[in-house]
Parts: structure tokens; sequence; C-alpha cells
């Protein structure tokens, strides 16, 4: 009789103690999956463009991402050529982005945005600059108006001089910021697989405001 009383006592002692383990563990996992659940929504992305006063992209443009009290800085940034910035693993939050350093032809360095980034989306940034130079801009398009890629076009001064090659990204478009107002001129040398260049030597002659920009296109028929 005495053993089975302490067969017993043994027993509840056994199911008291497993119940206390298995409390404890489940506290222990919710609090995981809660930090875990707090971890998994801190994260956004942030697309950054430069642009001139003209909505033109600004490439080689310089920033800071600041925290929102611009005490604490997170990294230093610059534009490609596209004037763009692609930042992943953003914490949700308030941040400041400030210029700090413009390529040549540009004023406004010190300009900043702030902006918020709420979690799993990109917030898209815009920050403005006033561009002080004339600026020359080149389409390359076919005969139905689609812009091509790949193309080069060779860039010359006002004595005929060669000065830069410049370049059509994807987006169709070349363009370079001048010296002043003049006469330049443009050959295309290189194009889309599949196309004929026209290697005719533009002449572009500026006579404008200092931020004036300048258009202009130039369309390649279709190889036979």
């Amino acid at each position: 009789m005495k053993n089975k009383k302490v067969l017993i006592g043994v027993i509840i002692a056994i199911l008291v103690i497993a119940a206390v383990v298995a409390g404890v563990l489940f506290y222990l996992n919710a609090t995981k999956e809660e930090n875990s659940k707090e971890n998994n929504v801190t994260i956004g992305s942030v697309e950054l463009i430069a642009v001139d006063q003209e909505g033109e992209p600004i490439p080689d443009v310089t920033f800071d991402l600041m925290s929102a009290d611009g005490q604490k800085v997170y990294g230093t940034l610059e534009t490609g050529v596209d004037g763009r910035i692609m930042y992943y693993g953003m914490p949700i939050g308030t941040f400041i982005l400030k210029g700090t350093n413009l390529p040549e032809g540009y004023e406004g360095a010190g300009a900043q945005e702030t902006f918020e980034v709420f979690g799993a989306e990109t917030t898209k940034v815009e920050v403005a600059f006033t561009r002080t130079v004339p600026r020359l801009v080149i389409t390359i398009e076919n005969e139905q108006g689609e812009t091509l890629k790949d193309a080069e076009i060779d860039f010359y001064n006002e004595d005929g001089k060669y000065v830069t090659t410049l370049l059509a990204h994807d987006d169709g478009i070349a363009a370079k910021n001048l010296d002043g107002n003049g006469v330049y001129y443009i050959k295309q040398c290189k194009t889309q697989e599949g196309y004929l260049i026209d290697d005719t030597s533009y002449r572009v002659t500026i006579d404008g405001e200092d931020d004036f920009t300048f258009y202009t296109t130039i369309v390649n028929k279709k190889a036979e």
C-alpha cells in the first residue's frame, strides 16, 4: 500500500514537472515568434533619383543616408548613369537623404529630402538640384519612333576636335552637359544590332539661357 502511494506521488510530480516545462517552452516559442514577426516587417527598399530643374536625371551625385534626427549616417550612396540608386534592406522608419557632392555644372549641395519606409515595398524619393550649364540630350530611335539601345555618338567641339563619345543606354538617350553656348558637332558611330547608323555630322548650335536644354533625335533605319 505504501509503495502504491509513493508511485502515485512520483507520477503526480512527473506530470507537474511536464506541465511546467511545457508552459515554459510555449512561452519561449511565442516570444521567439513575436520577435521574428517584428524583425520580418522591418525591411523595405528605397529608389532614389537625382534630377535637375527640368526633371533630367543627374549621375554621380553623392548622398548621405541619415536617421530622422540627422545624427546617424547609415551610409554614402552615389547615383548611376541613369541618376538612380536602389537601396535594399532598409528598416521601417523615417530617414533623410542629403546631397553631399554634385558633379560640375550643378548647384544645391546640401539639399535634402525626408522620407518614410513602410515595409515590404519600395519607397521612391526624388531630390532636385539646379543645373547651371546648357545640356544636350540626344535620342536615338528607329523609323517607328522606338528608342534604340547601345548607340554611341562622337562629340566634337567648335573646332571639330573630338572631345568624347556619348553612350545611349537602354532608354536610347545620350546626354552631355556643355561648357556654355556655342557650336558643337555630333556624329553617330554605333547603333543597336539590326540597324544602320546615321553617320551624318550634325551641327548643334546652343544659344539660350545658362540652364537651357537642347533636344535632338537621330533616326536609324533597319538593316535589310
